[in-house]
């Protein structure tokens, strides 16, 4: 996470999206370790920064069996009710605090997650 917001703050993001990707890295990467990876000490979590002009992509990828991303974002309601899982939310959260959360295909086998933060936030819209 302190990669991600040097490499951030070096890019000129605002302090809020710094800290934004800093909070979707950290979610997807206890992601892989706990789900991908299902804790074992033996695989590996990788994070790659790739940057460019108008974007930061960031990819972090596990060893393990691979997962499907939800279908829908979770009903706030029936959590609050506790008509829900508590657990499941990881993925609806990255997708509030990056621009775009993409699964990227594994030869091999794992999961790759690559998290987009675009500089110019207009550039994100589907309009913009």
């Amino acid at each position: 996470m302190a990669a991600a917001a040097a490499i951030g703050k070096d890019m000129g993001m605002p302090i809020v999206r710094v800290e934004d990707l800093s909070t979707a890295l950290s979610e997807a990467i206890l992601n892989a370790m706990e789900h991908g990876n299902e804790m074992n000490e033996k695989l590996q979590v990788t994070v790659t920064f790739s940057l460019a002009a108008d974007k930061l992509s960031v990819e972090i990828s596990d060893q393990g069996k691979g997962f499907l991303p939800p279908r829908e974002a979770p009903r706030i309601e029936e959590a609050m009710s506790g008509n829900a899982a508590a657990r499941g939310w990881g993925w609806f959260l990255m997708e509030q605090l990056v621009d775009r959360v993409e699964m990227v295909p594994v030869l091999g086998g794992g999961t790759c997650i690559r998290l987009v933060v675009m500089l110019d936030r207009k550039a994100a819209q589907p309009d913009g």
